[in-house]
């Protein structure tokens, strides 16, 4: 039994907006490999990739649903990154 069917959906939803809204990831086209891959760091390819294949909304989606008033981007001095939006 996957993961997707034992979590309830509150808490699936919750989980794809903390991966989605707490990223700097976009998109992009490989100009070696022709294919569209993440631009993000290694841990948020990760969580984007896990998402994706548990057939999560998209995370541009998500982001694009969410009213979001503030974004406090990542520090490597205290490795931290916030979002504050509107619930």
């Amino acid at each position: 039994m996957g993961l997707h069917k034992v979590l309830p959906f509150p808490l699936r939803a919750l989980f794809n907006e903390a991966i989605s809204i707490n990223s700097a990831a976009f998109k992009d086209i490989h100009p070696e490999m022709d294919e569209t891959v993440f631009v993000v760091s290694t841990m948020e390819m990760v969580l984007l990739n896990f998402a994706k294949e548990l057939g999560w909304p998209s995370f541009r989606k998500t982001r694009d649903d969410t009213d979001i008033t503030q974004m406090m981007p990542f520090t490597s001095e205290t490795k931290t990154i916030g979002v504050v939006m509107q619930w």
